[in-house]
């Protein structure tokens, strides 16, 4: 007997022994009255054997089994369109540019399916994810409109993918018709895609009048002061995304300080304190912020130094960023990028003697460095050696068939 018949067979055994009632196994000369089995019963045992059969082809790990390994998965959702390591498995088996296969792969799955809740989401996620706003949002309208307008997150969601996808029209007029649904009314999300469509619905840098301010701060008001903005994530996410678009950016801030403390230790927290800062063009406070994550953290990851590097020069303050790339160099001094970073640093700060000084050792490293150092002599009126080194660097790239060192010989490193 085959490995393969083998496992078909303890699969349909297992998925049998699942539907026995556990007293009835018990005793080795047990008497078992069995129930007939359920249609539910069957589509599991279906569901499972489907399952082992793809485990098996996936144990194999042979390129050309993948369409039978597809097929497999998605006949043991069909029946069973909860399981979701099945359903991780079958998604995964899709490249990127087979979007369009797995989204019919979805769909086949669903016609079998269409009261299923959370299928129904992946797919439409999977809709916008496709840049197909317009049909994930009809699916989405039918699914909340089954649901009897009752469940706020999709309502929430369906008036996000109308906002951002600019059908304004659309999305006044579903606040205009469920504004009155008691389970909405007071709903944070709801009050937060109110206010969201009053910011967006304006012509392009027009000023918002005091009214609509009024109307923005009254549904706002509640959202930043509930304490699930503490807890819930798909809430938090939806606020800052309102407040950034309002530009409130001080009320961010406090929100941000505000989380729990397990959120602080994820890169997105830090990403949006850094935006926020930037945005508040607050070098000083970022800095300051900067110093006590250091002492709290005992020191920080290369990644976010990065990070805040980018963020002082994005603001236009040099000192700072030197400081935090001197503080990279000093912490990888292998790394010749991070040397060739804090020496463009310091020419842009006007620096030039200590810029030379900082990649000299890199001078014959690279064509970079050879034209960098060209511009740094053109910014100190020094041409001789400007165009010594330009000279060096066309030598140097007519001798060379990378292309990548060939992109490096910018026309406006000449102007």
């Amino acid at each position: 007997m085959s490995k393969k018949t083998i496992l078909y067979i303890l699969a349909l055994m297992f998925c049998f022994c699942l539907c026995l009632p556990a007293n009835e196994l018990a005793g080795a000369e047990a008497q078992y009255e069995t129930a007939p089995l359920s249609e539910k019963d069957w589509r599991e045992i279906s569901a499972w054997s489907n399952y082992a059969r793809a485990a098996y082809l996936i144990s194999e790990g042979k390129a050309e089994l993948l369409p039978e390994l597809r097929d497999y998965l998605k006949a043991c959702l069909m029946d069973l369109p909860d399981a979701k390591i099945p359903l991780y498995l079958l998604l995964n088996t899709f490249a990127e540019s087979e979007q369009e296969q797995a989204l019919q792969t979805l769909a086949e799955i669903l016609a079998v399916n269409p009261e299923n809740e959370a299928l129904n989401l992946l797919y439409i996620e999977a809709l916008v994810e496709n840049e197909q706003s317009v049909e994930a949002c009809e699916r989405l309208y039918e699914l909340a409109r089954q649901g009897g307008w009752q469940k706020p997150e999709l309502v929430a969601r369906l008036l996000y993918l109308h906002i951002a996808a600019g059908r304004f029209d659309d999305a006044g007029d579903l606040i205009a018709k469920l504004r009155k649904q008691k389970v909405l009314r007071q709903h944070p999300l709801f009050q937060l895609m109110q206010a969201w469509h009053l910011i967006k619905n304006r012509e392009s840098g027009s000023e918002l009048s005091a009214r609509t301010h009024r109307q923005i701060a009254a549904l706002l008001a509640p959202v930043i002061q509930s304490d699930e903005l503490k807890s819930d994530r798909n809430l938090f996410n939806n606020t800052f995304r309102v407040l950034y678009d309002y530009e409130q950016w001080d009320t961010l801030q406090r929100i941000l300080d505000q989380v729990p403390e397990q959120w602080k230790a994820e890169p997105i927290w830090l990403m949006n304190k850094l935006l926020v800062f930037e945005q508040q063009k607050d070098a000083d406070g970022l800095y300051a912020f900067s110093k006590q994550l250091w002492f709290d953290m005992q020191g920080l990851h290369p990644a976010v130094l990065a990070m805040l590097r980018k963020s002082f020069f994005d603001m236009g303050n040099l000192p700072y960023a030197i400081e935090v790339q001197e503080l990279l160099l000093r912490n990888n001094p292998q790394m010749e990028g991070e040397r060739t970073r804090l020496g463009m640093l310091y020419a842009a700060h006007g620096n030039y003697k200590k810029a030379l000084e900082m990649l000299e050792p890199l001078k014959n490293s690279s064509l970079e460095v050879i034209i960098i150092v060209a511009n740094i002599y053109c910014a100190m009126h020094d041409y001789t050696q400007a165009m010594a080194g330009f000279k060096r660097a066309e030598e140097i790239a007519a001798k060379s068939t990378k292309l990548t060192e060939l992109s490096q010989l910018d026309g406006n490193f000449y102007a």
